[in-house]
Order: C-alpha cells, then structure tokens, then sequence
C-alpha cells in the first residue's frame, strides 16, 4: 500500500514539474492548469491499476474521472492557452514573488 502511495505522489510531483517546465518556458503559467487537471485522471489509473482484481466499478470511476480531465483540459487548452491568454492570479504571484 505505501508503494502504491509512493508511486502516486512520485508521478504527480513529476507531472506538476513538467507543467511548472513548460509554463516557465513559454513564459504563460496558465498552462499548469492544464496539469492541474491530468493530476486527478493519474491518481485515479494508478489507483485502479493497483486493485488486486479487475474492478468494473474501479474502471468506471477511471472512465469518468479520464472524461471529466479530457473535457476541461481541451476546455482550457483552447479558451486559454492557445489564444496565450494570460490569468490574473498567476500574474498576481508572479509580481509578488521576490525569490528565486
């Protein structure tokens, strides 16, 4: 079980870094909502691919929770970050942050 965990909060910190990555690189943060999103549909496949059985109920969540992530990741993608829309609270943060 603590494997399982371990695994879990390993690819979220490696996701959440990539996001962190490419936001830095195309110098627009809000493509780490896009992350944000994908966060949630990894947990859930790793939880699932941990079940000691094929579980429909498990698969189903994971079907669910993958359609939620996918509608508003394409959601964001095309309303934000392709038209390189610029979001207030990451602006926010960025004037404030005085390290490095």
């Amino acid at each position: 079980m603590i494997e399982g965990l371990l695994i879990i909060v390993l690819a979220v910190f490696l996701n959440m870094t990539l996001g962190a990555i490419i936001a830095i690189w195309i110098k627009n943060m809000i493509v780490v909502d896009l992350f944000w999103v994908t966060g949630p549909m990894i947990c859930v496949w790793l939880l699932v691919g941990q079940a000691p059985g094929p579980s429909l109920a498990a698969t189903v969540v994971g079907i669910m929770v993958t359609m939620w992530a996918l509608r508003l990741g394409i959601f964001l993608l095309v309303t934000r970050v392709l038209k390189g829309k610029q979001d207030k609270r990451y602006t926010k943060i960025e004037e404030q942050w005085t390290g490095k």
